[in-house]
């Protein structure tokens, strides 16, 4: 997929975001797995009343929070409540996955304990791939920021990529960037595909 269509699908992503976010609601459980399309370019966000139920049930009864766990928030896997800023987090491993057209840690063992350790403590996080647009690698890693009051906000994140989209310049250097980017090793050598999609259980790091 070339970047011109990648950052088609991106728009009516956060564009859905920013209307749940309109209306205060915040989604609890939100990965690639939950990301719908109507064809190949056009995509919504759902999942979200089942999220948002099981999560308020969790929240009463257990230690722990329900979701896909590459795609929680640090914040969240420490026991914190789930935000707006959570879900941006989130919405920027989407972004990473849109960009390369993997898995984000694809390859890393189904060993949540050890994984949960290495996001929070020693900020684990996809490799941004050589040829990257440096405006699109800048908008990731504020979006994966380990202090949630630095991620931007959904509606920035519309008017960013509408902007890129908008822009003869900027686009021309997302179109070249199709033949700098190189797909390589993420770093993460030892997450099986099943668990990516895979919304489950997770204990706090903190218990």
């Amino acid at each position: 997929m070339k970047w011109e269509k990648k950052l088609e699908l991106l728009s009516y992503i956060v564009f859905d975001l920013q209307l749940i976010h309109f209306n205060d609601i915040i989604h609890c459980d939100l990965h690639s797995g939950n990301i719908f399309q109507n064809d190949l370019y056009n995509a919504y966000i759902g999942d979200l009343g089942i999220a948002i139920l099981v999560y308020k049930t969790l929240d009463k009864e257990s230690k722990g929070i329900y979701g896909a766990l590459l795609y929680v928030a640090l914040e969240a896997l420490q026991g914190s409540p789930f935000t707006k800023a959570s879900n941006i987090y989130s919405f920027g491993m989407i972004m990473w996955k849109i960009s390369l057209g993997n898995y984000v840690f694809s390859n890393y063992k189904n060993n949540d304990s050890s994984l949960v350790i290495e996001i929070c403590f020693k900020e684990l996080r996809p490799n941004i791939l050589k040829g990257t647009p440096t405006c699109y690698a800048e908008l990731l890693k504020r979006c994966w920021d380990k202090n949630p009051n630095n991620h931007p906000s959904a509606i920035e994140v519309h008017e960013t990529i509408l902007k890129w989209k908008n822009s003869t310049e900027i686009l021309a250097n997302f179109l070249r960037s199709d033949e700098k980017m190189e797909i390589e090793d993420n770093g993460f050598d030892n997450v099986k595909d099943s668990t990516i999609h895979t919304s489950y259980f997770i204990s706090y790091i903190n218990q």
